[in-house]
């Protein structure tokens, strides 16, 4: 017997990167479900003439309005927005606490001692990305000062932010709530006439390239699993047209990784020679074995000096330095090229493909296959220029 076919609601903004993202992942489950038959309606339509007859709803809910439009709709829904939550609705969303986290790291690899948040007050995601990052910050010793600055409507003057960034003690590592606050955030520096990265270096979220691009140098960017959010969203909502009970709780998915570009390409050390020290690291990764011991031929220091110093400037050893560097190299190398595994490990100073793919599982808890799959699957693309030399591109849109 013929199915019946099934009418799925898509209320997801098309017009952004996020929601851009939802509907390929999305659609990549509808492709192998010929019986469902999704409609993506007008995103400004206040009535509900457009859920009549649905069987199915992927929502980004952003308030209490939306919310109560689904409800008397009586039929299955998933949230997909960070926007708000809501008990009684089933959601896949990005795990935004483990975004800010990501982005403090981020930040405190590069050496800052200064770091600050500036966040979206009526946006529950910059809630969320707030906490994570200075929660991480704070772990590590160092004060994280916040702004909140309005999304809607804009605000007349722009005073209170320009005073705020002018504060900051220099040089700062700031995140911004997302790439749009970014932007804002860029524009704000461009005309107070402070030097990115050198005096601040700035991190968005979403990795929306327009956005990014545009930005004098361009930023970098936290980039989340918008795809694989979307196909999940899919896969819960099929199974609770079939009659499956709703989960409890959400399901969050943690950020892909970040997309470097020039606004965090810095390191921000005050040790001169410590700094010739990481510039040999980003150096002579991929030309060989590569260990402590190299850099000691290069340097007027005992090994016990560059250890204690090499620790001041940046929290972290001169080897752990070495790993992380050949790390992120390697996670460069397998989301832009199709090298094999052997290729890859000479490449980024590992001994041997065995040894490369034990520390890469160690310390990403996925294997460098998998890592490649995952990464292509979420991020659409990457910028098409070369990273610099000591750039970091990891695994990595308004939601």
């Amino acid at each position: 017997m013929r199915r019946r076919k099934l009418r799925i609601v898509l209320m997801i903004e098309t017009h952004t990167s996020y929601g851009q993202g939802l509907l390929r992942g999305i659609s990549s489950y509808v492709a192998n479900r010929e019986q469902w038959v999704a409609e993506v309606p007008n995103w400004d339509n206040e009535g509900v003439t457009e859920l009549t007859g649905a069987d199915g709803v992927i929502a980004q809910v952003y308030g209490q309005h939306d919310a109560d439009r689904l409800r008397a709709a009586r039929v299955p829904v998933v949230n997909v927005s960070s926007h708000a939550t809501f008990n009684d609705l089933p959601a896949v969303r990005p795990d935004n606490h483990a975004a800010g986290r990501l982005g403090a790291e981020h930040l405190l690899d590069r050496g800052f001692r200064s770091f600050a948040f500036c966040g979206i007050p009526e946006r529950y995601f910059s809630g969320e990305r707030q906490a994570g990052f200075c929660q991480r910050i704070e772990a590590h010793g160092h004060p994280c000062q916040t702004f909140g600055w309005p999304h809607y409507p804009p605000p007349p003057d722009r005073r209170p932010l320009v005073e705020w960034v002018a504060s900051l003690p220099k040089p700062v590592g700031l995140m911004a709530a997302n790439d749009l606050r970014a932007r804002h955030l860029a524009i704000v520096a461009r005309d107070a006439g402070l030097r990115v990265p050198e005096e601040m270096a700035l991190l968005g979220v979403d990795n929306d390239p327009p956005l990014c691009e545009l930005n004098v140098p361009p930023t970098s960017s936290i980039v989340l699993p918008t795809m694989q959010l979307g196909y999940e969203a899919a896969a819960l909502l099929d199974r609770l047209i079939a009659g499956e009970p709703a989960p409890v709780g959400q399901l969050l998915l943690p950020p892909v990784g970040i997309v470097t570009r020039r606004s965090t390409d810095i390191l921000a050390i005050d040790d001169p020679e410590i700094a010739v020290a990481v510039r040999l690291i980003h150096e002579r990764v991929g030309r060989g074995p590569l260990r402590v011991r190299h850099l000691l031929d290069e340097l007027a220091m005992s090994r016990r000096s560059l250890e204690v110093r090499f620790t001041q400037a940046l929290g972290r050893s001169p080897a752990f330095e070495i790993r992380r560097v050949q790390l992120e190299r390697a996670r460069r190398l397998l989301v832009e090229t199709d090298e094999p595994m052997p290729v890859i490990a000479k490449a980024c100073g590992f001994s041997s493909g065995k040894q490369f793919g034990e520390t890469f599982q160690e310390q990403l808890a996925l294997t460098p296959t998998a890592y490649r799959k995952q990464f292509r699957l979420n991020a659409a693309s990457l910028p098409s220029h070369a990273p610099h030399p000591g750039a970091s591109t990891a695994v990595g849109s308004d939601a």
